[in-house]
């Protein structure tokens, strides 16, 4: 049926595949260079990001990134790729049209994605 087709297609844009140590790497590097103390959000959680053939979790205690988190997160960022998750956190993709095209969805508070974004944007943005 279209239905599941379509089902079958998201799920496998969304996979939990391993990631390799080098997209993990990548990934913690560019939020350790992005990470704004100052984002005010309030935010301490535990947060998976999943770009489909790799994933990280990490954590924010409000001013402090711990690029290893115990336990499960309590949220989680599906990206349609590592590419658009970075674009999306730096600001150079609109996370409203991201989201209706289908590019990312998330798991948990939906206040904790944006305040996800704004923990890793300069304070003028």
């Amino acid at each position: 049926s279209p239905a599941l087709s379509r089902s079958l297609a998201y799920n496998a844009r969304f996979s939990t595949i391993e990631p390799s140590a080098h997209q993990a790497a990548h990934m913690q590097e560019f939020l350790a260079q992005r990470f704004n103390p100052n984002h005010g959000t309030g935010l301490d959680a535990c947060i998976g990001f999943n770009w489909g053939d790799g994933s990280i979790t990490f954590a924010i205690r409000e001013q402090h990134l711990d690029l290893e988190c115990d336990g499960e997160p309590e949220m989680t960022i599906y990206f349609a790729s590592q590419t658009l998750a970075q674009a999306l956190l730096d600001g150079s993709a609109d996370a409203m049209e991201a989201f209706m095209r289908g590019q990312f969805r998330a798991s948990g508070h939906l206040i904790w994605v944006f305040h996800t974004m704004a923990a890793f944007r300069p304070d003028d943005a």
